[in-house]
């Protein structure tokens, strides 16, 4: 969990048992003293969502931002096969749209995914499932790209900033590990200004890419042939 996260948690926290036991004096013995608590709970919410996060940001959730220059579009579901996908399957959907890259510079992967009204959470915001399943996919992706074909074994994603909806934001990949049939991914979600929405890691499995009725080598060899933006 991120500080300024884990920060805004410990206030919420505050803010709740202070809110209750003043209701509680007040409406001692009543229903409306329930009432009045949940109601203390949903106040101290609002107020702790809405305050600034935790000085340092810059250091924390900011990050040098891909030259657009650098990007070549890449379908690969199609590549793997005109296959369908979860999360990127439907390119009008209201909830995601995500697009693949590959970056010239490092030959990894990239991604551009606008996450619409149908990915609401909270009010206005997207849901931090979404997040996951775009940050997951794309991890699974990158691994496809390095020639590995892999099944997520474990993901871990941290959320560092709340994410407006309608936003457009860019994934940034990077295979980490290679440890016999391990595959470690990493990745994070940035918006066009550097901000950091959140970063996971996830390990995968390698298991023989004829399971799947995909060449992962072809995949990559077809990747690694993009040059030219």
């Amino acid at each position: 969990m991120s500080e300024p996260l884990s920060h805004k948690i410990a206030i919420y926290i505050i803010l709740r048992s202070v809110i209750a036991r003043v209701f509680a004096r007040l409406f001692a013995g009543s229903l409306k003293r329930t009432i009045f608590v949940i109601l203390g709970a949903a106040i101290a919410q609002s107020i702790i969502f809405h305050l600034p996060d935790a000085a340092n940001t810059d250091v924390i959730n900011h990050a040098a931002m891909i030259d657009e220059s650098l990007l070549i579009p890449v379908n690969l579901l199609k590549v793997m096969g005109d296959r369908r996908s979860f999360v990127s399957g439907e390119p009008e959907s209201d909830r995601l749209r995500v697009s693949y890259f590959k970056r010239i510079d490092n030959n990894t992967l990239a991604a551009k995914v606008w996450f619409g009204p149908g990915s609401e959470g909270l009010p206005g915001l997207a849901h931090g499932g979404s997040v996951a399943a775009a940050l997951d996919e794309a991890m699974n992706f990158a691994a496809w790209a390095a020639g590995y074909a892999v099944l997520g074994v474990r993901t871990v994603t941290n959320f560092k900033q709340m994410l407006p909806l309608n936003t457009t934001a860019t994934v940034e990949t990077s295979v980490t590990a290679v440890d016999a049939t391990k595959i470690g991914v990493q990745c994070r979600l940035l918006a066009d200004n550097g901000t950091v929405f959140a970063e996971a890691e996830g390990m995968f499995l390698s298991i023989p890419s004829a399971k799947f009725g995909v060449d992962a080598k072809k995949v990559a060899d077809m990747f690694t042939a993009l040059t030219q933006p």
